[in-house]
């Protein structure tokens, strides 16, 4: 659902427009992404695809910029390691999204990439200052989260301070004129965060900063799914079949080692940034914004590639670990790109409007289903589509999604809100579809209550369309 909210905002017919459409809340960041993508060619095609591919290119990015981060202290086969294990990490996820997510990680990969430099930089070190407040402005102007990124360069920074015994007044004070640029953007923060409060206060709002969202943010972003957990079984599975070898024959060298202590401390410092990030926006959450999901700590994904090629590195047969270690990469890889698709709903939910009696209207009482499958299906089957909104009697615990369904309706007349007593009213009842859990949809719960008769007409998948009749007055 964010990707469309991200993509109606850019569609809009000018900057002027984008700028109007954030400011109503239909998207909760600043509008520096939505600009960029306003000026994609082809954004207004029936596809998502042109609006991913910054997201695509920014993923390459940040693994590029591991890739350097690593190189600078291990053998080129660790290093690519690194690179890989960047690119199959969760980050994968955010690759393909129209989204700024995986922008503000390769900005921030960038920002690690230039800072570790730093000691070594003579000639061109304002050039590097300049490029650490370039990255951390523009990561702050795509999210309000972004600040995160801030936050964990200096904690980098701190930590330099203290194991060094000395202090780079130039770096603070690139990081300091990051400030103006995060207050430019407060104003619109705090009338966005005026809007939210209005979820936030609902009983069931998923996005409350909780100890377990906390947790699952560490281990879905660090671990991820059965795929992406293939690079660490991949690791261990590989340090196994070398331990074995080094059991019968005496090692040698293979590179793998750091180059210095100065960057093995850099690594280190770069690393415990990388861990706190998820901490940070959690504290942040929990403090101002109230509200936190895992994507908001996207950044901890870079973490993956640098432990492991660390891991590796250590192993005194590092270039035979990185060997056996790249058809697990490439396992991982392959195992997420087959799976990156419509999710099953929409496919179900597409599937079920093909067998529509007489290509009759259809509502949707769950905003979430809603709002992807009018993104998703074609124009002929678009307009039969609308959004049937719940009675005011009729609570829900979270009522995030209907309230997107209501500013998208002012904004684009592709999303069409059918009042609840309007569609109970109708003689000949309407058809509705629903996931399979009822909570989803609170006006087909509603209408039940009322005594309207529910017919179940079609199912796909976790998928159903009902014929609702509703009890004659």
């Amino acid at each position: 659902m964010d990707e469309v909210l991200a993509v109606t905002a850019a569609r809009q017919p000018s900057l002027a427009g984008v700028w109007q459409t954030i400011w109503t809340g239909t998207d909760f960041s600043p509008p520096t992404y939505h600009f960029g993508l306003h000026f994609l060619p082809g954004l207004d095609a029936h596809t998502l695809a042109v609006s991913r591919l910054p997201s695509v290119v920014a993923a390459l990015c940040a693994a590029m910029c591991i890739h350097s981060i690593a190189l600078r202290r291990f053998s080129p086969p660790v290093a690519m390691i690194a690179c890989g294990a960047t690119l199959a990490s969760p980050l994968l996820d955010f690759a393909v999204q129209a989204r700024p997510y995986a922008l503000t990680t390769a900005l921030f990969a960038a920002t690690l990439a230039i800072w570790d430099t730093l000691p070594t930089a003579t000639r061109d070190r304002k050039a590097a200052l300049f490029g650490l407040w370039a990255a951390l402005s523009c990561c702050v102007s795509l999210h309000f989260y972004g600040v995160i990124a801030v936050g964990s360069l200096i904690v980098c920074e701190a930590l330099w301070t203290v194991g060094n015994r000395a202090l780079r007044w130039p770096v603070w004070g690139a990081l300091a004129a990051v400030g103006p640029v995060f207050l430019a953007w407060l104003p619109l923060a705090s009338h966005l965060h005026a809007i939210s409060a209005i979820d936030q206060r609902a009983p069931g709002f998923y996005g409350r900063p909780t100890l377990g969202g906390l947790y699952y943010a560490y281990t879905g972003l660090l671990i991820g799914n059965t795929a992406q957990a293939l690079v660490l079984a991949g690791v261990v599975a590989s340090l196994a079949v070398t331990g074995l070898l080094a059991a019968s024959k005496p090692a040698q060298a293979s590179g793998g080692s750091f180059h210095s202590v100065g960057a093995d401390r850099n690594l280190a410092i770069m690393m415990i940034g990388l861990a706190v990030i998820p901490l940070g926006a959690f504290a942040l959450a929990a403090v101002a914004t109230g509200s936190f999901v895992p994507r908001y700590a996207v950044g901890v994904t870079l973490l993956p590639g640098l432990a492991i090629a660390t891991i590796i590195a250590a192993s005194p047969r590092a270039g035979l670990v990185a060997l056996l270690m790249v058809p697990f990469v490439e396992a991982s890889l392959l195992g997420q790109t087959a799976d990156i698709d419509q999710a099953p709903p929409i496919l179900s939910a597409l599937k079920i409007l093909d067998r529509t009696p007489d290509h009759a209207p259809v509502l949707m009482g769950d905003g979430l289903l809603y709002i992807e499958t009018v993104e998703a299906a074609p124009a002929d089957v678009r307009v039969r589509l609308g959004y049937i909104a719940r009675p005011a009697d009729q609570p829900t615990p979270d009522p995030t999604n209907e309230n997107e369904v209501l500013r998208l309706s002012t904004l684009d007349g592709r999303f069409r809100v059918t009042p609840f007593d309007r569609a109970m009213h109708a003689r000949v009842g309407f058809y509705l579809l629903k996931t399979i859990s009822e909570q989803d949809d609170r006006a087909f719960v509603a209408a039940l209550q009322r005594g309207a008769t529910a017919t179940l007409v079609t199912s796909y998948g976790v998928t159903q369309l009902y014929h609702v009749s509703p009890r004659p007055q």
